[in-house]
């Protein structure tokens, strides 16, 4: 059922001029349809939005576990936001059925275009990383403006001619790529974008709401104003972090949201959908027990890394607490792909010192020697980034032994 006094989307019929029509035959350009249903997205700037009880007790429950989550990466003594950071930028994109290893995806990180890594999705999944790390920093209220930038962060490299601007043509989802007629959603009008992100951004500051139903809104209205060419699924699932850390619900670690929307893309879309009909309830009990399930990931994670660190390597090292191996150690932890460079840059110590300690390691069996390329060696640590694919993929360590 429809929460009453929440603006459906509407549907008005429009003209269709086919596009880049060159390349089919005439048969095919006489079918194409001559018209198709268009969106029109209303204003939410000021739209009531009325709940259940049992679903305002949910959003506190969840809410609680974030905070419980956020708590947890200020006690522990290890740097886990990277891990979680990177885990949840896979995740994201994963949505997309973007995919990469988490070893591949810290490669291209690390050492860049030209490596092995560099090929296929992973410099995609690298953009949405650092896009979700202006996420994790932004603290100046919402604007266009930072909407925009983590675009352009997102795109960039992939995509440069659209990075960083709103869409100027039709985009939709489903159907045939040579009309939106017939597609499962097609996005309002170009020309509505700027107004429609404006209307985002006044809802987004308001403050009668409970802060994890408004990101929650705010997340489903940007999905349906589909305000970039391409991108907007991830650029949407980084601006609630964005919103999580302006809400003063995380700090700087990444909640690892979207590795849990991933077990339920099904519900996801549905939910959406709900949305766009004037229902906000779906998304809304989705996100919020996707939250609690996600802030409870996030704890397990930090307890599963320390377990690497403390537990599963510590035996294995003889030298003394300040020795070189064991600081790798710790560095392993938030950057389990290193070579001779990264250590030395980290570590001020000398190559020689840095090629001893790695070898040690290697004995020791915490990490795995192997080439990246002619001439450059590299260490990885295959316990942290089988974590790292783990928790990708919605599932803790414990879950998944």
């Amino acid at each position: 059922m429809a929460e009453r006094g929440w603006p459906g989307v509407h549907i008005r019929e429009r003209p269709w001029k086919p596009r880049n029509t060159d390349l089919l035959s005439t048969r095919r350009r006489t079918r194409l349809p001559a018209t198709y249903r268009e969106s029109v997205v209303p204003d939410i700037s000021g739209a009531t939005l009325s709940l259940p009880t049992d679903l305002f007790a949910e959003i506190e429950a969840a809410t609680l576990e974030i905070v419980r989550f956020d708590a947890a990466r200020h006690t522990s003594p290890l740097p886990f936001t990277a891990l979680l950071l990177r885990s949840e930028a896979s995740a994201s994109s994963r949505m997309e059925r973007l995919t990469v290893s988490s070893r591949k995806l810290v490669e291209e990180e690390i050492f860049g275009t030209g490596q092995p890594g560099s090929r296929g999705n992973a410099p995609e999944i690298v953009a949405n990383t650092r896009a979700m790390e202006l996420a994790s920093r932004t603290v100046d209220p919402l604007n266009p403006g930072t909407i925009l930038e983590m675009h352009r962060i997102l795109m960039e490299r992939t995509n440069p001619e659209i990075a960083g601007l709103f869409r100027g043509e039709p985009v939709w989802i489903g159907g045939s790529d040579h009309s939106p007629a017939g597609a499962e959603f097609v996005a309002p009008d170009s020309a509505t974008v700027p107004d429609l992100i404006d209307d985002l951004c006044a809802f987004m500051r308001r403050t009668d709401l409970p802060a994890l139903a408004k990101i929650v809104v705010a997340h489903a209205q940007f999905e349906t104003i589909h305000p970039f060419a391409d991108g907007n699924g991830r650029t949407g699932r980084a601006l609630v972090h964005v919103l999580l850390r302006n809400a003063g619900l995380t700090a700087t670690a990444a909640l690892p949201l979207s590795a849990r929307l991933l077990t339920r893309v099904a519900d996801y879309f549905a939910a959406l959908t709900a949305y766009r009909a004037g229902d906000p309830e779906p998304v809304i009990r989705l996100f919020t027990t996707c939250a609690r399930q996600a802030a409870e990931l996030g704890v397990d994670t930090a307890a599963e890394l320390r377990s690497i660190r403390d537990i599963e390597w510590e035996p294995m090292l003889t030298s003394r607490a300040d020795a070189a191996d064991r600081k790798i150690c710790d560095l392993l932890t938030s950057q389990p792909v290193v070579d001779v460079t990264t250590v030395t840059d980290n570590l001020g110590c000398t190559g020689i010192t840095a090629r001893r300690a790695l070898s040690s390691l290697e004995e020791a069996g915490i990490v795995v020697a192997y080439q990246i390329g002619k001439r450059h060696r590299a260490w990885r640590a295959p316990a942290v980034l089988e974590l790292m694919d783990d928790v990708a993929e919605g599932i803790g360590r414990r879950q998944a032994g």
